[in-house]
C-alpha cells in the first residue's frame, strides 16, 4: 500500500492540541480604513487586527453592528465579525465564496483564512474572495457572557439534569434576551448585511455539516444573491438535534473500528498489530496509562488472528465466541479500572481526545497511528508543548481564556436547544446515567444527553425547522455526501438534497468533511462546479481510495 505519511494534508483544527496551538498564535495585520455605508439600514465596516486564529498575511478583519433581534431592526444592535481572505490572482477573481465550518458553534476564521487549518483548493483560494461571518455569541461577533455560574444548589442540580438552563441563567444576568437570538435565521440574517456592507452583488457558499443548513436558509431567503451552494456533508434538519446527535453514536463507533482496521492493514508502519482487535488493544493500553482506565469503547469483532496459537484450530467458531467473551470482560475492567485508580474517566486522556476528534477526518489517521504507536505525537499534545502554550500567559489571561471556553461550549447547547425539533427518548436516562457517573464513558454525556432528553431539559426551543426551498436559485446545488459519515448521517442526505433540489455527490467511505479534507477528486468536482455550475458526477472515491495513482 502507498505510504500515506506523504499525501497526509495538515488539518490543525481536526487535532487534539493543534486547535489550542494554532489559537495560541499571536497574529493580525490592520486593514484599510472604514467603509462608507453602502446600503440603506446597513452599518459601515469597523477594520480592525485580525485574530490568532486568522494565519494568512492577506486576510482583512472587520465588523459591522446588526440588529439584535430582526423583528426589532430599531431596538438593540450587537456587532458581527467577519474575515475577508483576497483571491490569491486577482487577475483570475471570479467572486466570493462565503464559508462556515458547521458546529453549530464553529469559529469561521480558520475555515477562511488559516491554511494550515483548512488548506482550500487552489483553484478556490486563487479565484475567490474566501469570506467567513463569523457566528453571533461566538469570540469575534458579541460574544455570550455566561459568567454567572456560582455552584449554588440549583446550578449544581441543573448541571447534572439541565445543562442549558444552567446557561441560560449565567448568559441571561449579563445580558438578558441575547441567548434567544441565537438561531440559524437570525445568522443567515447576518450574513446579509455582510454581503451588503462589502457591497456584493452575489456570492457563492460553501457550507460543512450545520453550515450546510445555514447556506441552505440563506440561499432559500435571498436567492437573487447565490450563484453557487456547496452543502459538504448535508445534515437533515428535521433531525436536529436530539435525534440527530443520538444518531452519531454507533456511527462514530463504525468510523472507530475503521481506524482500527485501517492501522491494521499498515502494521508494517505502526506495528499494533494485524488485526483491528490487536489495534484497539494497543490503543486502549496506551489510554488506560494517560487516563487510569481502559476505554469504555466495545472491543471490534475478533478475527481468526486473534486467537492464541493453541486454540487457533478452532476458527471462525473461536472469533465469534473471543468477541462473545470480550464484551462484558472489556466493560468490566474498565469499570473496576475507574473504581481502583479514582480515574475521572477516558475524557482525561490525551489519546482518547485525539481519537474521537481525529476519527472522521481520514486524512489524519496516518499521524493519528504514529501518536498511539509512540512514533510521533500529534502537534501540541506533549507536555512541554503545552507548557510552553500557557507559561507565556497570565493567570488572569488564562482565566480569561477558561471562561471564553465555557462561553463556547455553552453556545452549542444554547443555539441547539434554542432550535431542537426532536422529541427526547427518556427509556434512555438509565443507560445515561450509569454510562456517565459510573461508567465515566467520555461520549455518552454527548450523545445521550441529547437522546434522553437531558441536555435541553426544561429548555422550551424559540423556533423549528426553517423553510429550504432551492427552487428560485438560477444553478443547481451541489450536495456531498459520505456513505460512512460519522456525523451527518448518508441515509438521512435526501432531505436537504430534495429540498434545496441539490445533485448528490457521493463519496465513498468514511470522513465528515470532504472538501479541503485531501481528496483531489472531490476538490476537483467542487472547484469546477464553482466555475462552470456543472454539478459533474453522481461518485467519488473516498480519501484512501483517492490517494492511489
Amino acid at each position: 500500500m502507498r505510504n500515506p505519511a506523504k499525501s497526509i494534508r495538515k488539518r490543525a483544527t481536526r487535532s487534539a492540541g493543534g486547535a489550542l496551538a494554532t489559537a495560541l498564535l499571536a497574529v493580525g495585520l490592520i486593514a484599510p480604513a472604514a467603509d462608507a455605508q453602502t446600503e440603506a439600514g446597513t452599518s459601515p465596516i469597523t477594520w480592525e487586527a485580525c485574530p490568532a486564529e486568522v494565519t494568512d498575511a492577506s486576510a482583512e478583519c472587520g465588523r459591522i453592528d446588526v440588529p439584535r433581534d430582526y423583528a426589532d431592526p430599531a431596538g438593540p444592535t450587537i456587532s458581527v465579525g467577519f474575515v475577508r481572505n483576497p483571491a490569491d490572482n486577482p487577475a483570475a477573481r471570479r467572486g466570493s465564496l462565503f464559508v462556515n465550518p458547521g458546529g453549530p458553534g464553529g469559529s469561521v476564521y480558520p475555515m477562511a483564512a488559516s491554511p494550515e487549518a483548512y488548506p482550500l483548493p487552489a483553484g478556490i483560494s486563487e479565484e475567490w474572495d474566501v469570506i467567513g461571518v463569523q457566528p453571533r455569541g461566538l469570540a469575534g461577533s458579541t460574544q455570550i457572557r455566561c459568567e454567572g455560574i456560582e455552584g449554588s444548589p440549583q446550578d449544581m442540580l441543573d448541571n447534572f439534569v439541565a445543562p442549558t438552563s444552567m446557561f441560560l441563567r449565567a448568559c441571561e444576568k449579563s445580558d438578558p434576551g441575547y441567548v434567544r437570538t441565537l438561531t440559524t435565521a437570525n445568522t443567515a440574517e447576518d450574513w446579509e448585511m455582510v454581503r451588503r456592507a462589502l457591497d456584493l452583488e452575489s456570492i457563492s457558499i460553501l457550507g460543512l455539516s450545520y453550515g450546510t443548513y445555514l447556506g441552505s436558509v440563506y440561499a432559500t431567503r435571498h436567492p437573487d444573491r447565490v450563484d453557487r451552494l456547496v452543502l459538504d456533508s448535508a445534515m437533515n434538519p428535521e433531525t436536529k438535534w436530539n435525534e440527530l446527535v443520538l444518531n452519531q453514536r454507533p456511527a462514530m463507533q463504525r468510523s472507530l473500528y475503521q481506524f482500527f482496521g485501517y492501522a491494521a492493514n499498515n502494521n508494517d508502519l505502526y506495528g499494533m498489530g494485524d488485526t483491528p482487535l490487536k489495534v484497539y488493544n494497543t490503543w486502549g493500553k496506551r489510554v488506560l496509562a494517560e487516563s487510569g482506565t481502559t476505554p469504555t469503547l466495545l472491543p471490534p469483532q475478533a478475527q481468526v488472528g486473534d486467537l492464541p496459537a493453541d486454540v487457533a484450530w478452532a476458527g471462525e467458531a473461536g472469533a465469534d465466541a473471543m468477541t462473545a467473551l470480550n464484551v462484558p470482560s472489556s466493560q468490566a475492567e474498565s469499570l473496576a479500572n475507574t473504581t481502583m485508580n479514582g480515574s475521572d474517566g477516558e475524557a482525561t486522556s490525551i489519546t482518547w481526545q485525539a481519537t474521537v476528534q481525529l476519527m472522521a477526518a481520514p486524512s489524519m489517521w496516518h499521524e493519528l497511528a504514529n501518536h498511539i504507536a509512540g512514533i510521533e505525537s500529534l502537534p501540541g499534545t506533549t507536555e512541554a508543548e503545552m507548557n510552553e502554550a500557557y507559561g507565556q500567559y497570565s493567570q488572569e489571561e488564562l482565566d480569561a481564556m477558561a471562561i471564553s471556553q465555557l462561553n463556547s461550549v455553552a453556545f452549542m447547547y444554547l443555539q441547539t436547544c434554542n432550535e431542537n425539533v426532536t422529541p427526547p427518548n427518556y427509556a434512555l436516562i438509565p443507560e445515561y446515567v450509569w454510562g456517565t457517573y459510573v461508567m465515566k464513558n467520555g461520549r455518552i454525556p454527548y450523545n445521550l444527553g441529547y437522546g434522553a432528553g437531558v441536555t435541553c431539559n426544561g429548555y422550551a426551543p424559540v423556533t423549528g425547522v426553517q423553510p429550504l426551498d432551492g427552487s428560485q436559485l438560477e444553478t443547481r446545488p451541489l450536495q456531498i455526501s459520505g456513505t460512512d459519515d460519522a456525523q451527518t448521517i448518508y441515509s438521512e442526505r435526501h432531505y436537504m438534497a430534495n429540498k434545496m433540489g441539490a445533485h448528490v455527490l457521493t463519496v465513498h467511505g468514511p470522513g465528515h468533511g470532504h472538501v479541503a479534507a485531501g481528496n483531489p477528486v472531490v476538490d476537483d468536482i467542487v472547484v469546477n462546479y464553482l466555475r462552470t455550475g456543472d454539478t459533474g458526477p453522481s461518485d467519488a472515491p473516498g480519501y484512501w481510495s483517492s490517494q492511489r495513482g
